[in-house]
């Protein structure tokens, strides 16, 4: 058997001459694999690539449907590549050219009934959404939670919610329970800063009761007390509830059913129904790769629950525990899951698109991930709760990305001893509560500098800025810019964080929270709003007023004596209203509001060079010179030059 094995090497090492295997959609897995004789399908050039030790996998111009690949150990050393940047697009489903029509629907039949659940459909290169119900906004229940939410710390509820509590919601007598095929519809629940999503077991109509076919993360109802979303809910995959553009799958017969659009006609149609849930997978060992100027498209992902972040789902590209590995000017689109999800040491990203995703753009958890000039925006298409990163580990970088149109945080954690820098944020959080643009908790020595976030004032959304979260340590922000956030800086049990040369831009009213944490340094700070507040504890309070302790629980009672901001000065504080207010807090209860004037730190104009077109330097007789403030430019934050236009967007 060697023999042979060494005998077919040697032929084929003949075959390939110039050192790289080609694959083409019109090639045929019987060629010899070189550009004139190329084979037809990736499977066929990795196992040749194997076995002649061949490094270069060369894909020239077209699709390639039903991609799902694995590469492992044998594949170390692997440079995978289009022939011309953008040229090659990699399906992770099948092509649909058999429409048949049925009233107002187109209807086919996808291969793989009862083994794949589609979740993705691309029509035309674009993504097209599922039926749902309401066709907009959502439907409320009668769910009632009423325990208290403590800390993530401290465990999260005060009582611990029962598997009937998780399992089960009740609804009101709007719904048309009709049209709702529990073996293929969704059902999302709404929460504070996650949402669930679970398949419904069955429906009550006698009791308006829908029993969910697993647990969700919280009951139905939880956070509804300060949330108005949290009582709400939606079904999607309901075929009677098909509008224009949309599509339902009917999963025990396998057929999609699409609504065409008026302008479309079925035979200009080029549909895609996603079937795998990858599309390349790097098994453990599987390291010095690079994956370069590739389009990946149209993945599914089996439903689950999806977790704090959408962490539970899958992605269209998977790493597992992987070494060097590069993904150069990769895209990735219209699909259920995630881009990436990526668990290794030494990966780069860099230039890579990820675009209109069902969970989020890229999931790490590693050491030295660097992801350098990506643009990732149009996440969350089916939950709600997804972030532009999610991420965790040590020395990670995160730099010269553009992050935006994300319903939760842009940058959700990175890891300890972390940098992310010269980052474009804007248009996020805009369903979710409690989280930031760049988020991050129990993470310690993280710099976070040169960032843009931008929110658009007239949407009213409290975006968190820059958030340190539970457990955070030792971290800096510092050089970035806010504008329209509402909170710019968000602490929150958190120790020696540093603020430091921070532009913050509020119309209305500025809040700067730091609840349960101390030893915190704020300095040489711009902050311009019409009203300007701190909500945090002050040093000493507790002890002064004799705070009873006693009723707090046990793991947050050390937070009762926290110590807030110990260092404040150097900064310019321009209130055009001129009220400066500190709501001083133990815990979460307010205990008196002061006035709020420090010394040692400037009140009134910055004297901005021209804030009008985004120019932050300071004209000559500036107080922020005087106070060794340094200026700012943001021109080329981010990777696309886009920063001035946005500005101006969120600022007129």
């Amino acid at each position: 058997m060697k023999l042979v094995t060494v005998f077919i090497a040697a032929i084929f090492v003949c075959q390939i001459c110039t050192g790289q295997i080609y694959v083409s959609p019109t090639g045929n897995d019987g060629n010899k694999g070189t550009l004139k004789s190329p084979f037809a399908s990736l499977e066929k050039a990795i196992q040749w690539s194997r076995v002649a030790n061949v490094k270069t996998i060369i894909l020239t111009k077209g699709n390639y449907y039903n991609v799902d690949f694995h590469l492992t150990v044998k594949d170390s050393g692997l440079q995978m590549m289009a022939e011309k940047p953008n040229s090659v697009v990699l399906y992770g489903g099948t092509r649909i050219s058999d429409w048949k029509t049925e009233g107002n629907y187109l209807v086919s039949s996808v291969a793989g009934k009862g083994k794949v659940n589609v979740r993705a459909l691309e029509v035309n290169g674009t993504y097209r959404e599922r039926s749902r119900m309401p066709s907009v906004g959502a439907f409320q229940h009668n769910n009632i939670w009423d325990a208290k939410w403590v800390s993530s710390q401290a465990g999260g509820w005060d009582r611990q919610p029962t598997y009937e509590d998780l399992t089960t919601m009740k609804y009101l007598d709007n719904l048309n329970e009709k049209w709702i095929n529990p073996n293929g519809s969704e059902l999302v629940i709404y929460h504070e800063w996650d949402e669930s999503i679970v398949g419904i077991k069955s429906i009550d109509t006698i009791n308006n009761i829908i029993r969910f076919t697993y647990p969700a993360t919280h009951p139905a109802g939880a956070f509804a007390e300060r949330n108005k979303n949290a009582n709400t809910f939606v079904i999607y995959n309901v075929k009677d509830a098909l509008q224009p553009g949309q599509w339902y799958y009917d999963n025990e017969n396998a057929r999609v059913y699409y609504y065409p659009l008026s302008s479309e006609k079925k035979e200009d149609l080029t549909a895609v129904a996603g079937t795998k849930n990858q599309l390349l997978t790097l098994d453990s060992g599987a390291n010095n790769i690079t994956i370069s100027d590739l389009v990946f498209s149209t993945a599914t992902a089996q439903i689950v629950n999806p977790g704090y972040a959408a962490d539970k789902i899958t992605a269209a590209i998977q790493c597992v525990k992987v070494n060097n590995v590069n993904f150069h000017n990769v895209t990735i689109r219209n699909s259920a899951g995630w881009g990436f999800r990526i668990r290794g040491t030494n990966v780069f990203l860099d230039n890579c698109k990820m675009e209109n995703l069902g969970a989020g753009g890229i999931n790490f958890q590693g050491n030295k991930i660097v992801i350098d000039s990506c643009q990732i925006h149009d996440m969350g298409k089916i939950d709600g709760g997804s972030v532009g990163i999610n991420g965790s580990g040590n020395e990670n970088t995160i730099s010269n990305c553009d992050i935006y149109n994300i319903p939760y945080c842009g940058i959700n954690g990175f890891g300890c001893n972390s940098l992310v820098y010269n980052n474009l944020i804007y248009n996020i959080k805009t369903f979710m509560q409690d989280g930031g643009a760049i988020y991050s908790g129990g993470d310690s020595l993280a710099i976070l500098r040169h960032n843009a976030v931008l929110s658009d004032y007239k949407k009213k959304i409290t975006v968190n800025a820059y958030y340190f979260d539970e457990q955070m340590t030792n971290s800096v922000a510092e050089f970035n810019i806010a504008i329209n956030t509402g909170n710019p800086n968000q602490i929150h049990m958190a120790k020696g964080i540093t603020y430091n040369n921070n532009i913050f831009m509020d119309k209305g009213l500025m809040n700067l929270p730091y609840a349960n944490s101390s030893e915190l340094n704020f300095s040489n700070n711009i902050l311009i709003a019409d009203k300007i507040k701190l909500t945090g504890p002050e040093k000493g309070l507790a002890e002064t007023i004799h705070f009873d302790n006693s009723k707090v629980h046990a793991v947050m009672q050390p937070y009762s004596f926290a110590t807030g901001i110990t260092t404040f000065k150097g900064n310019i504080l321009n209130s055009k209203s001129g009220e400066i207010k500190h709501d001083q807090i133990i815990q979460y209860g307010t205990i008196k509001v002061v006035d709020y004037t420090p010394a040692n730190n400037s009140y009134g104009d910055p004297m901005f060079a021209d804030f009008e077109h985004a120019d932050f330097s300071f004209r000559p007789n500036s107080p922020a010179i005087k106070q060794g403030i340094k200026a700012l430019n943001f021109d080329h934050v981010g990777c696309t030059d886009s920063f001035k236009r946005i500005f101006k967007q969120y600022t007129e």
